[in-house]
């Protein structure tokens, strides 16, 4: 009895067993999707971020930071136009009265050979600009008085824009003071008669040329001096290649503008009405009309150097801290930062300060404030 009881029991195990390896085996899991998955796994972007965040900033110098990462591309661009107007008004302003001159002086009645009229008949056949100017004396001043604050207003723009860049400082200042002398010639003249026995209107208009050339050419080394930190820079070599083009035709006029000028001044010689006098001005006189226009062309280009001004003193104030400050001498507040944001990967050339959120840079940046390194 008590061995079929047990053979019994051992039955209904086997059998129980057997019947639990039949059925499937489940495992039961959450139903979990792509997005779901993807969003659970922590991204290392997020936590330097977020690191970054909470570490200090370096401030940036106030004005190249407004003008490469807060200030809109639209307001940068319309910033750029005004400080480019005053130059390109005043040499459309210039050249309107020129224009004005010629035709009113080609429309006055001819004597009875057929010939124009002699305008201020103590200088030459063909009128100088101011001689014409003398006549329509209120159309003279009035432009004169114009332009001249326009020009002195183009050159201080310009002086202003650049104050910060180290490279060729003396002759931005050469710059605005000929500019600004060459201006208030201009109005001087305008008020000058032509025919006074002192000869004072020639004399103001040499000055006044003297005083441009010198501007053209304090202008011509101080694009050299910032081309030799930025030799790549577009502006730059665009505007010399403009400007020399202006200098190899307003050398020679104005040489022989105040050849005439002075032909008919000097004390040893020559009177005003003499033949001598005159042939010397009917060269020197075509030649100021000459020398007028490539004063007018020089206005615009100087109105495309203001134009660009802030984008190539930023590059060649980044690329001077960059090289280190010359002559041993200890490097600005400003050039530390800009130094430091290099160090963070910012990209001054073209888009300001721009660090990568990377774990490297971060730790880097991080380290320089707690040693308080100079970079």
């Amino acid at each position: 009895m008590l061995v079929t009881t047990f053979a019994v029991l051992i039955n209904w195990v086997v059998l129980s067993f057997l019947e639990t390896q039949d059925e499937p085996f489940e495992i039961s899991q959450p139903e979990i999707s792509f997005t779901q998955m993807y969003s659970a796994r922590s991204d290392p972007f997020d936590d330097n971020e977020a690191l970054l965040k909470r570490l200090p900033q370096p401030s940036i110098p106030r004005t190249y930071y407004d003008i490469q990462t807060q200030s809109p591309r639209s307001r940068f661009i319309f910033r750029n136009a005004v400080r480019a107007a005053p130059p390109i008004l005043a040499g459309t302003f210039w050249f309107s009265m020129m224009l004005y001159f010629l035709i009113y002086y080609e429309t006055l009645p001819k004597d009875t050979q057929g010939r124009l009229p002699r305008i201020g008949p103590a200088y030459s056949t063909f009128p100088y600009i101011s001689c014409i100017g003398a006549v329509r004396l209120n159309y003279f001043r009035g432009f004169a008085c114009v332009v001249a604050p326009l020009v002195s207003l183009a050159f201080l723009l310009d002086f202003w824009t650049g104050r910060n860049v180290t490279p060729g400082k003396l002759f931005r200042t050469a710059k605005l003071f000929f500019g600004t002398i060459s201006s208030v010639f201009l109005v001087l003249l305008s008020f000058e008669s032509v025919n006074s026995g002192n000869h004072l209107h020639l004399i103001f208009t040499s000055i006044q040329i003297w005083c441009m050339g010198a501007a053209k050419l304090s202008d011509y080394f101080l694009s050299y001096r910032m081309r030799r930190h930025d030799r790549k820079n577009q502006y730059l070599l665009f505007a010399k290649l403009w400007k020399k083009c202006i200098g190899i035709v307003a050398a020679p006029a104005s040489a022989i503008t105040l050849f005439g000028i002075y032909g008919c001044t000097m004390p040893v010689g020559l009177l005003p009405t003499t033949a001598k006098c005159y042939k010397l001005t009917s060269f020197s006189a075509p030649s100021e009309w000459i020398l007028a226009l490539c004063w007018i062309t020089y206005l615009f280009a100087l109105g495309y150097d203001l134009y660009h001004a802030e984008t190539v003193a930023t590059r060649i104030i980044s690329l001077t801290s960059q090289r280190g400050t010359p002559h041993g001498k200890s490097p600005s507040a400003e050039m530390r930062q800009l130094r430091l944001a290099r160090v963070l990967g910012g990209n001054h050339e073209d888009t300001g300060y721009n660090p990568e959120y990377t774990v490297a840079r971060t730790l880097k940046y991080a380290f320089v404030q707690s040693q308080d390194i100079e970079v």
